[in-house]
């Protein structure tokens, strides 16, 4: 059981899709927020460290993305999404921030997220 009640094995259901210029969005019944591309790739993903239970809202920022720096980090050998900062609520009325920008390489999970509410 992970902390949000929920068995590994457990199916997790789409509970919300957001499109926006570039990506699609999609919350998750178990929490996770996923990005992918048109071409239906997964370009970045928060997952188990968020603490989020099943994603019922996310607010994106209005600031400008250029989707081609991810293409181009693609063909690095080390990826880092980068998008910026969203915020994310969910089903028990929990609402954070997270931070797109230390995607990579984090290992404290608190740097990903910030509690809101």
């Amino acid at each position: 059981m992970n902390q949000n009640g929920r068995s590994q094995n457990e199916t997790a259901g789409i509970s919300l899709l957001k499109a926006s210029e570039v990506l699609l969005i999609v919350g998750a019944t178990n929490g996770n927020v996923r990005f992918y591309d048109y071409q239906f790739r997964i370009v970045g993903w928060f997952e188990e460290e968020t603490g989020l239970a099943e994603v019922t809202s996310i607010s994106l920022s209005n600031v400008k993305f250029e989707y081609e720096n991810v293409l181009n980090d693609l063909n690095k050998d080390e990826y880092d999404f980068k998008y910026p900062d969203f915020i994310v609520g969910d089903k028990k009325a929990k609402i954070l921030m997270l931070n797109t920008d230390l995607f990579k390489g984090v290992t404290d999970t608190s740097k990903k997220k910030e509690v809101l509410v």
